[in-house]
């Protein structure tokens, strides 16, 4: 069953609270008026807007170690002619010194800052000099999410024509393409053409794949909500069926790879040539599918059966004690035992 009044409460007991997000807006637009208010920096800073979960309203709320971050991109005029990938995230090491002390850190491709329990990613970027600046600024004036933003200033077109950004990787010391607009503006699109429940559906899986024993760590964060988008049908009318059609697309299209022993190419949007899962090793894309399999299995039997405590029970085994046992959401009461985390699925096995 579809059991809507389930998933609501599911979906509420999975995404950040409402003090969370307000720790958010808090610590971003603390950055980013720092930024731009630094004497040294601000010359040389054409712009600042959030990327990531928490934009693409895909975000999770804390878990067992887990808890979200904040992506913020700051668009700098930096060339990446003059500047090395290492010289210019060091431009920002003194602000850091400055107003984070003892509080941030280095990642490959970014820099990282925990505030007042927030954590935060700052990624700086170097825009094309013929970048729209326009377009960037309307974006920074947006704070709106996915679900949210319907109605924005900047149209998903202007995203799309919007030319990549330069990103430093410290790790090969080069700069690399990024279209982080391009997959906000892809994700308000096929939240629209589902009817509102991709995010969701993205939400309920990226949890399952958290709480499920022997998941790999990888695909992850945003490869795994990709390939949700590649697999999520369009015109769904409710979050249960995106799940089940998203887990039974995934084994379709992609369990081949799995049992070959392969990693398939997903173009990453705004950026075809480059894949989401490059970095996703075959053996654990052949463990993710092999969980996926079973999920599939367990999901369509909560869908198909037509007795809401049954389904509530399934669901709740695949889905862990987050999902609401059956009777505390209209449904009939069943005596399901709670539970802590999901199951260990393994209806069946690739190779």
């Amino acid at each position: 069953m579809e059991l809507p009044s389930y998933f609501i409460d599911f979906l509420q007991n999975i995404r950040p609270t409402d003090s969370d997000r307000q720790a958010f807006m808090a610590a971003h637009t603390a950055l980013r008026q720092r930024l731009l208010q630094d004497e040294r920096l601000s010359p040389v800073i054409v712009t600042t807007f959030l990327q990531g979960s928490y934009r693409r309203a895909t975000a999770l709320h804390a878990h067992q170690g887990h808890r979200p971050d904040v992506d913020v991109v700051v668009v700098t005029r930096l060339s990446p002619n003059e500047y090395s990938a290492t010289q210019a995230l060091n431009c920002f090491k003194p602000f850091l010194r400055d107003h984070y002390p003892n509080a941030w850190g280095t990642n490959e491709r970014s820099l990282w800052i925990t505030v007042n329990g927030v954590d935060l990613d700052l990624v700086v970027t170097s825009a094309p000099a013929h970048a729209d600046v326009g377009v960037l600024a309307g974006v920074a004036s947006e704070d709106s999410t996915a679900e949210e933003d319907e109605d924005t200033s900047t149209s998903d077109n202007a995203l799309w024509k919007l030319e990549p950004l330069l990103i430093p990787d410290r790790q090969v010391e080069q700069w690399q393409l990024t279209h982080p607009l391009a997959q906000l503006a892809w994700t308000r699109a096929k939240n629209r053409e589902t009817n509102g429940h991709f995010v969701n559906v993205v939400k309920a899986i990226k949890w399952f794949k958290r709480i499920t024993e022997g998941m790999p760590k990888h695909p992850r964060s945003y490869p795994l909500e990709h390939l949700v988008g590649a697999c999520c049908p369009d015109g769904i009318k409710d979050v249960a069926t995106g799940i089940v059609k998203s887990l039974e697309a995934m084994v379709t299209q992609y369990g081949g790879y799995a049992q070959s022993g392969q990693v398939p190419f997903l173009p990453n949007h705004g950026i075809p040539s480059q894949n989401v899962f490059a970095r996703v090793r075959a053996e654990d894309f052949k463990a993710f599918m092999e969980r996926i399999q079973g999920a599939a299995w367990r999901a369509r039997r909560a869908l198909n059966s037509q007795d809401a405590a049954e389904s509530a029970g399934l669901w709740r085994e695949l889905l862990g004690d987050k999902f609401p046992s059956s009777g505390s959401s209209g449904g009939s009461r069943g005596g399901f035992s709670p539970r802590t985390s999901a199951s260990v699925i393994g209806a069946g096995r690739f190779g």
